[in-house]
């Protein structure tokens, strides 16, 4: 069994890097190295010298030991999911960014009835919508849940 690999070194680089912002080419300029090294790096398809380990852990304010094997993220579990987020949000890409909002909203909705307390930001989507459908849908589907709850059949205003 593996329990080691450099493209996991390489998530946990590119993980860091894009929760701090950071461009692929501000990290290697920070480091010391080149963009394509760094590529190369974050891809897993090099095993980089221990002195362009420091100079990359030292870049994102980790020590090797996190960079290798991940303790920040032992301390911190959420902060890969930042990033991920982070890249979804990133691609700009709709269909993605309206998954990842309805996924949010399931998590909130098993929060609050496990007692949670979940702050309500609004229905708007991403995109100023309300989450890529219309306002007339949303009400449509207010009805719906309200007839479900009652065991009247919802009835359209007119």
């Amino acid at each position: 069994m593996i329990d080691f690999g450099w493209s996991d070194v390489g998530n946990r680089i590119r993980d860091r890097r894009i929760g701090l912002g950071m461009s692929q080419q501000d990290l290697a300029d920070a480091a010391g190295i080149t963009q394509p090294g760094l590529l190369r790096i974050e891809k897993g398809e090099t095993n980089p010298k221990m002195d362009t380990l420091r100079a990359v852990a030292a870049a994102l304010n980790l020590t090797v030991r996190e960079l290798m094997f991940g303790d920040a993220l032992i301390l911190n579990p959420g902060s890969h999911l930042v990033a991920r987020v982070g890249r979804i949000l990133d691609s700009g890409d709709r269909a993605a960014i309206s998954a990842l909002e309805n996924s949010v909203g399931m998590i909130e909705l098993l929060l609050k009835r496990a007692g949670h307390r979940i702050d309500d930001f609004g229905s708007r989507g991403p995109f100023g919508d309300a989450g890529g459908k219309s306002a007339s849908h949303s009400r449509e589907r207010k009805r719906n849940a309200s007839s479900r709850r009652t065991g009247k059949q919802a009835q359209k205003p007119r």
